[in-house]
Protein backbone atom coordinates (compact mmCIF):
# COMPACT_ATOMS: atom_id res chain seq x y z
CA UNK A 1 0.00 0.00 0.00
CA UNK A 2 1.15 3.34 -0.97
CA UNK A 3 4.45 1.88 -3.09
CA UNK A 4 5.05 -0.58 0.28
CA UNK A 5 5.47 -3.94 -0.06
CA UNK A 6 3.12 -6.21 2.63
CA UNK A 7 5.84 -9.21 3.97
CA UNK A 8 3.88 -10.48 7.02
CA UNK A 9 0.47 -9.82 6.29
CA UNK A 10 -2.08 -10.38 9.46
CA UNK A 11 -5.12 -12.30 9.42
CA UNK A 12 -7.90 -12.07 12.06
CA UNK A 13 -10.81 -14.70 11.73
CA UNK A 14 -13.84 -14.85 13.59
CA UNK A 15 -16.33 -17.89 13.31
CA UNK A 16 -19.16 -18.51 15.42
CA UNK A 17 -22.21 -20.89 15.37
CA UNK A 18 -24.95 -20.84 18.24
CA UNK A 19 -27.03 -23.78 18.63
CA UNK A 20 -30.69 -23.68 20.62
CA UNK A 21 -31.10 -27.72 21.43
CA UNK A 22 -34.95 -28.50 20.95
CA UNK A 23 -36.37 -32.05 21.96
CA UNK A 24 -35.82 -33.63 18.17
CA UNK A 25 -32.52 -33.65 18.63
CA UNK A 26 -30.97 -36.56 19.16
CA UNK A 27 -27.61 -37.49 21.08
CA UNK A 28 -24.67 -36.89 19.85
CA UNK A 29 -25.47 -33.82 17.74
CA UNK A 30 -24.34 -33.99 14.01
CA UNK A 31 -21.15 -32.17 13.62
CA UNK A 32 -20.91 -28.81 12.62
CA UNK A 33 -17.91 -27.52 9.99
CA UNK A 34 -16.62 -24.20 10.02
CA UNK A 35 -14.19 -22.93 6.95
CA UNK A 36 -13.20 -19.76 5.44
CA UNK A 37 -11.34 -18.74 1.65
CA UNK A 38 -8.45 -16.76 1.79
CA UNK A 39 -8.46 -15.27 -1.49
CA UNK A 40 -6.76 -12.01 -3.12
CA UNK A 41 -8.80 -8.77 -3.87
CA UNK A 42 -9.14 -7.47 -6.82
CA UNK A 43 -7.95 -10.85 -8.43
CA UNK A 44 -8.78 -10.11 -11.71
CA UNK A 45 -7.60 -7.39 -11.87
CA UNK A 46 -3.93 -8.68 -11.42
CA UNK A 47 -4.81 -12.20 -13.02
CA UNK A 48 -2.89 -12.17 -16.62
CA UNK A 49 -5.71 -14.64 -17.89
CA UNK A 50 -8.02 -12.31 -17.61
CA UNK A 51 -9.02 -10.09 -20.61
CA UNK A 52 -7.55 -7.23 -20.55
CA UNK A 53 -10.53 -4.65 -21.87
CA UNK A 54 -14.18 -6.39 -22.59
CA UNK A 55 -16.22 -5.28 -25.86
CA UNK A 56 -19.29 -4.97 -24.12
CA UNK A 57 -20.65 -4.76 -20.85
CA UNK A 58 -24.12 -5.75 -20.05
CA UNK A 59 -24.68 -6.06 -23.96
CA UNK A 60 -23.45 -2.33 -24.45
CA UNK A 61 -20.50 -0.92 -25.91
Amino acid sequence: MNGETLTEPVLWVRIGFHHLPRDEDQSPMHVHWQGFDLMPRDLTATNPLAPSARSSVNGRP
